[in-house]
């Protein structure tokens, strides 16, 4: 068994020590604005922007892209977030509008996916805020629909193989002024998703397994 058990020591090292890539967007230093409707200043309209870090704002026909509030109750971490625009580019009244965003493989337009995306939502007015969010894979198959409510910041975190693109949906008009905050995910892929890495363990062990056994029947 000599051979199978130094076989198996350097696939575990590799995997102990491979490094974790991951994207945090807090907002803050960028161009921002205090306007809660109308037109904002195009310097505080995000689209393609961060495509540097795999992600694009907006969906076509339906949004340009996202607008950076500087409106402190609804950032998490002040003094910004961000709002969805309507399909004119405009703020929504109280900050009501939808967001839209989907990821592409850093520094190109190339579509990309991720395991799992999170963020901060909601606002600090102390009332009842309700949103849904959708997730959809490369094919456009909706693959997580869920409905929120919260009358301060709660996080939301989805969980699933091969998420493209996010919607989150305003569900509550009369009421306004929430925001999507602290967004974080993993380094987009064109199309694998990289499994985690206690995953990768139960393989190579399997696989390892496999193979002092056939040494073993050869012997």
């Amino acid at each position: 068994m000599r051979w199978f058990v130094v076989g198996l020591a350097p696939v575990i090292v590799a995997i102990s020590v491979a490094p974790v890539h991951a994207v945090f967007i807090d907002f803050e230093g960028l161009a921002s604005t205090s306007l809660t409707s109308g037109t904002p200043p195009a310097s505080a309209v995000l689209d393609t922007d961060l495509q540097n870090l795999g992600i694009h704002f907006g969906r076509s026909g339906l949004s340009p892209g996202v607008v950076v509030s500087n409106n402190t109750s609804a950032a998490f971490s002040n003094p910004n977030s961000i709002n969805g625009l309507d399909a004119a580019g405009d703020i929504v009244f109280a900050l009501e509008g939808d967001t839209y965003f989907n990821f592409v493989v850093p520094n190109t337009s190339t579509p990309a996916i991720v395991n799992s995306v999170s963020w901060v939502m909601g606002d600090t007015g102390g009332d009842l805020d309700e949103w849904r969010v959708r997730a959809y894979d490369l094919s456009n198959v909706n693959i997580i629909d869920q409905s929120f409510q919260s009358n301060d910041h709660i996080p939301v975190t989805l969980n699933a193989p091969g998420i493209h693109r996010v919607e989150v949906l305003w569900e509550a008009p009369e009421e306004g002024g929430y925001g999507l905050d602290n967004l974080s995910f993993p380094t987009p892929v064109s199309s694998v998703i990289i499994p985690e890495p206690s995953t990768i363990l139960i393989w190579s062990l399997l696989a390892a397994l496999g193979i002092g056994t056939a040494w073993r029947r050869r012997k």
